[in-house]
């Protein structure tokens, strides 16, 4: 049924297999799967099955010597596949279930991310769990919007330089400008987030080319970039599920350009 990430635990004698729809998701994306359980000889009994949504993350704590990275873990969604439980020996029960990741949430790094964990809640015994870790990406909205500037207007991504702020909520991403416009601008970035009606809104941040001593002041002071306001509804960024690269890179072409424009002196 799913063709997705799968993981196949053998607990106490129980088979437990945590499948997912797909092997990667986007930012806001829906995840479907299933939980199924092959009870043991003995069979089980307990008070719930429950499945968690989890974002986990990195924190430095102490100082000193004692000063050590800890990894946080936070439920963001939660689902009781079942209460009170009691399954035959040797039978195979499965619990459909769907989550949703949240608008512009974290996405993955080596150390970062997401995770669906079910416990099986079985009074005196260690309660088994089955864990998948996902992989999340940007929003097809936000990469809708990079490709336009690599194939439309010969921008190049530095993915390396792809970020998360968790206090904002926004994606922010790097491109160096193609050759023909590196007289104007060095680079151009965007802080991105999603909107609940597939709208994109935030900015995009020019970075001007030094032509003079007065620019080389400002630019070590971080004065030579230009921020302004950016959103695109998600009729201008997707016709028929395609993104519409052509239009999208007008309204970043004319965007740069006003910005220039205004900014000289």
């Amino acid at each position: 049924m799913f063709e997705g990430l799968k993981r196949t635990l053998n607990i106490g004698g129980a088979s437990l297999v945590l499948t997912t729809d797909s092997p990667a998701y986007a930012q806001g994306d829906p995840i479907s799967g299933e939980f199924l359980v092959v009870a043991s000889e003995r069979g089980e009994s307990g008070n719930s099955i429950k499945l968690e949504l989890k974002e986990f993350w990195v924190e430095e704590r102490g100082s000193g010597r004692s000063r050590r990275r800890v990894t946080v873990y936070k439920t963001r969604e939660e689902v009781h596949l079942t209460q009170a439980f009691s399954l035959v020996p040797g039978a195979e029960y499965t619990f459909p279930f769907k989550v949703r990741l949240p608008l512009g949430c974290r996405v993955s790094t080596h150390e970062t991310g997401w995770c669906l964990i079910v416990t099986m809640d079985i009074p005196r015994a260690v309660d088994p769990t089955a864990r998948i870790t996902l992989d999340v990406g940007p929003a097809r909205e936000f990469l809708a919007i990079i490709e336009a500037c690599q194939k439309e207007m010969a921008f190049v991504e530095r993915s390396g330089h792809r970020r998360w702020n968790q206090r904002t909520s926004k994606t922010h991403f790097h491109l160096e400008a193609p050759h023909d416009m590196k007289d104007s601008i060095d680079h151009i970035a965007f802080d991105l987030q999603q909107a609940e009606d597939g709208m994109v809104r935030g900015e995009i941040i020019i970075d001007r080319q030094e032509h003079s001593f007065s620019d080389r002041l400002k630019a070590a002071v971080g004065k030579d970039k230009v921020k302004r306001p950016f959103q695109l509804t998600g009729a201008e960024l997707f016709r028929d599920g395609n993104p519409k690269s052509s239009a999208i890179a007008g309204r970043i072409r004319q965007t740069i350009e006003e910005a220039l424009l205004q900014a000289k002196p």
